[in-house]
């Protein structure tokens, strides 16, 4: 990072991916936003969740697996 440089950073958590509260229009909207717009992209909270999750519906079932994989493609 050059010093003096603004930067963009976008922090997130809590899109309770997996879950059937989550607003998937809003986090695939958010998502799109922070690829397009953000140099940083920090992502806390029930991500960490994920390590010890049943990763086949993230992966395979939608609307999660959508999810998943735009936070994978940014």
């Amino acid at each position: 990072m050059a010093v003096g440089k603004e930067m963009k950073r976008y922090i997130a958590s809590d899109f309770h991916n997996g879950n059937e509260v989550a607003d998937y229009d809003r986090v695939m909207a958010f998502l799109d936003l922070v690829d397009d717009d953000a140099d940083e992209f920090l992502i806390l909270g029930d991500w960490e969740e994920l390590l010890f999750s049943n990763m086949t519906i993230l992966t395979e079932v939608e609307p999660y697996s959508s999810v998943t994989e735009r936070v994978k493609e940014i």
